[in-house]
């Protein structure tokens, strides 16, 4: 049991840098080029 705790709080720490890593990427995006951000955002959602 307590290797699967420790993976799941791995993951969830994995999890909550990747989603801030990404929207630090959106924001970097979207100041950039406004116009193609939705496009962006699609293909990130895809490749997960």
């Amino acid at each position: 049991m307590q290797i699967i705790r420790e993976t799941a709080t791995h993951i969830q720490k994995w999890d909550s840098e990747s989603k801030r890593v990404v929207m630090e990427r959106k924001e970097e995006m979207a100041e950039k080029k406004p116009a193609q951000n939705k496009a962006t955002t699609k293909s990130k959602v895809a490749d997960k």
